[in-house]
């Protein structure tokens, strides 16, 4: 009955500063590898 920390968090989405697509915070954006100024991750582009 005491169950009341196992309820489900309903996730928290930002805006990308570089692109504008929405991402998670502290993390890196899936569009334009963006993480945070002066360091972008580099994007294999899948085909």
């Amino acid at each position: 009955m005491r169950r009341s920390h196992d309820a489900l968090r309903a996730d928290h989405a930002v805006q990308c500063p570089n692109c504008g697509s929405t991402k998670r915070p502290h993390a890196a954006c899936r569009e334009c590898g963006y993480v945070r100024p002066g360091l972008k991750l580099a994007l294999s582009k899948e085909e």
